[in-house]
């Protein structure tokens, strides 16, 4: 048997015991990571990330950005009740979502990397406080979280990169989008926006039709709006994209006799999704068309778009 010999990626200090829930880890912090899952037991960190090496927060964020994620259902799980499965995948959803968050709000990344380059490990940077985002700068932030975001979940990380490549360029403009949709959504907010105001898409763009911009605007966010769609069904149907069946398993447990209705219903969130990106496309196009350059991206990540 190979003996393993590297330092454990999230507390560099142990040797890494193997290979657990994504990341050569040492069992400290494979035993840490499980109890923050199980309990959700983890608050933000009370110094902005600048504390002693015994932070809990840094550790867990340390955690997630090894590439660390729960998945019950691996062999040798010893959890079996559904609705304690069905916590643990929402709970670690949840995490690797604020991390999302946290990285799409505070953080930059620099470079144009290609998709074989993006699905691993990124190097984000602290974004200055005085740096204000373009819009196309909001666009390639959304974009690269989004894909870091996706690469985390348990399944995707065991594809093989072709895989990896194929699944992720077919789904990730369609979480970008969602995202911020319901980041819209629960900041009550009438139309698709960056979070510094700036309209999604831009609008005065010459041979842009009002009616369609107004699509893009309104169509996903009146559909969250009038199922009054949590974050938790926000995570699942993300993941629906990907096709996980723990979106079912919810609606059984938290609505009931109307579960199955209610499943149905954030079913056609992935309609009105596929509208509104069809429509941006259309848009994208339009913008090629009369050479609106200031809207277009230029990043590779973008160019599944054509």
């Amino acid at each position: 048997m190979k003996i393993i010999t590297q330092k454990c990626e999230v507390c560099s200090k142990h040797p890494a015991s193997g290979f657990n829930y994504g990341a050569c880890v040492c069992n400290s912090c494979k035993m840490f990571f499980r109890r923050v899952i199980l309990r959700k037991n983890i608050t933000d960190c009370e110094n902005e990330g600048v504390c002693i090496s015994k932070c809990r927060p840094c550790r867990f964020q340390k955690c997630l950005q090894a590439g660390m994620t729960f998945n019950p259902y691996s062999p040798g799980s010893d959890l079996h009740n559904n609705e304690v499965i069905l916590f643990a995948i929402i709970n670690n959803l949840q995490h690797i979502d604020n991390h999302r968050e946290k990285l799409f709000n505070n953080y930059l990344f620099n470079g144009d990397p290609s998709f074989t380059e993006v699905l691993r490990n990124l190097d984000f940077e602290e974004k200055p406080s005085d740096l204000n985002y373009t819009y196309k700068d909001w666009g390639f932030i959304n974009g690269i979280t989004g894909i870091d975001f996706l690469m985390k979940i348990s399944f995707v990380k065991k594809l093989e990169l072709p895989d990896q490549i194929v699944v992720i360029k077919n789904i990730f403009i369609q979480f970008n989008i969602f995202s911020i949709a319901h980041s819209c959504y629960t900041t009550k907010l009438s139309r698709l926006s960056f979070p510094n105001g700036s309209e999604i898409p831009e609008p005065n763009i010459y041979g842009v039709s009002d009616n369609l911009r107004i699509r893009i605007q309104g169509r996903l966010l009146a559909r969250l709006i009038e199922l009054k769609v949590t974050k938790q069904e926000f995570l699942l149907v993300s993941v629906l994209l990907l096709c996980n069946p723990s979106l079912l398993q919810h609606c059984l447990i938290n609505y009931q006799s109307s579960g199955p209705s209610r499943f149905t219903d954030l079913l056609f969130l992935h309609q009105a999704i596929s509208s509104t990106i069809d429509d941006l496309k259309a848009h994208y196009q339009l913008c090629q068309l009369y050479q609106a350059s200031n809207w277009l991206h230029t990043k590779k990540i973008f160019s599944c778009i054509d």
